[in-house]
């Protein structure tokens, strides 16, 4: 009996995002053609202890409580073409030792990354001959991209169709694959949203208004609920995620109020952006292609910073998604898209599975 080709898929716990995607990945490829045995490393220090503690244990540091020093720092790398080298070099230096001995002690047949600092090392690698396996980077935003991009690296898997002219341009031609977003199976299924507001306890008549600070908690989700109540909501539900500071300022400040729900870190995202008639995130992650796979609108507001402002501005462009800055334009906003026809669900049903694309390079 032959055995399975073996897939590395590296991700990195900064936010929610990049691991949840690996885990999908990962599932995916229990049943692709052919079946491959994936293994899930969602470790940053997989790069090394100098680039652990540069990068990783300072980012929620710089860009949620500073700010400035990341806008700056993150400016300078993506708009000036020197500097964005001497980053990458730099990467390179500090992690590429590191995880290539962790990849060749893994043994795989083809190696997944979803998360862009693993990905710059990873094409570093293998573009100069040093990894002798493919390398694949999920691409899930819309706009910065070019740490999410390697012209060493095989196969570009992006989920934005909008993004593929970008990817290739930085990457090659050809290194772009649109695939069907890495988002959990109960998307794809049919839910009505009377069934969604009944699993979730709702009221089944009225607005609802879904706001989200992302995997920290961030931005200014106060301001959210007090513009979206005012420009019409009947209900508000808001995500904190992991950030427990802002579920108990939340709390302290809306426990009395029957049209706030205040939610921490949820499982139910599903049937929450299926019982929502407007979404409003902070932090511009992959709830955006769940929420087009529920076919609710998105506004980006709140964190409007670095990476997230180039994807929410990306998504403003190609009219995905709307963005605002200030709290006026967000109620205005709101009260548009709760007054709207809902858009159409995305159908992904045609797009090629990452696994799939994945499980074709792992078999040769």
């Amino acid at each position: 009996m032959s055995v399975p080709p073996r897939v590395l898929i590296l991700a990195a716990d900064v936010g929610e995002s990049h691991v949840r995607m690996a885990r999908v990945l990962a599932g995916q490829l229990t049943g692709a053609d052919p079946v491959c045995d994936p293994y899930v490393v969602d470790d940053f220090g997989v790069l090394g202890g100098a680039l652990t503690r540069t990068v990783y244990r300072s980012a929620r540091f710089h860009m949620v409580r500073l700010r400035l020093s990341y806008r700056v720092a993150y400016r300078l790398s993506m708009d000036i073409s020197p500097v964005r080298s001497a980053c990458l070099a730099g990467l390179a230096r500090l992690g590429a030792s590191t995880l290539l001995r962790s990849v060749i002690a893994s043994r795989p047949d083809v190696v997944v990354s979803t998360y862009p600092l693993m990905t710059a090392v990873l094409g570093h690698l293998r573009g100069r001959g040093m990894l002798n396996v493919p390398v694949c980077a999920v691409v899930s935003p819309l706009g910065g991209l070019h740490f999410w991009v390697h012209p060493g690296v095989d196969r570009h898997l992006v989920l934005y169709e909008q993004a593929i002219d970008d990817v290739n341009r930085i990457a090659g031609r050809d290194s772009a694959v649109h695939v069907r977003p890495l988002v959990a199976e109960p998307f794809f299924q049919e839910l009505s949203r009377a069934d969604a507001r009944s699993r979730l306890g709702l009221p089944a008549e009225g607005t609802v208004a879904l706001v989200s600070g992302g995997g920290w908690g961030v931005g200014d989700l106060a301001g959210a609920i007090e513009e979206t109540r005012a420009a019409g909501a009947g209900t508000v539900v808001i995500v904190t995620g992991r950030g427990v500071e802002a579920r108990r300022v939340l709390e302290q400040r809306y426990g009395g109020c029957p049209d706030v729900r205040v939610l921490g870190l949820t499982e139910q995202m599903n049937e929450l952006l299926a019982a929502a008639d407007v979404f409003v995130t902070a932090s511009v992650g992959l709830s955006c292609f769940e929420a087009r796979l529920r076919g609710c609108p998105v506004i980006c507001y709140g964190f409007d910073i670095a990476h997230v402002r180039d994807n929410s501005a990306a998504l403003a462009r190609h009219r995905l998604a709307r963005s605002v800055r200030s709290r006026r334009d967000l109620a205005v906003a709101v009260e548009t898209a709760l007054a709207a026809a809902r858009p159409p669900a995305l159908d992904t049903s045609r797009l090629p599975t990452a696994a799939g694309v994945v499980a074709g390079l792992a078999a040769g």
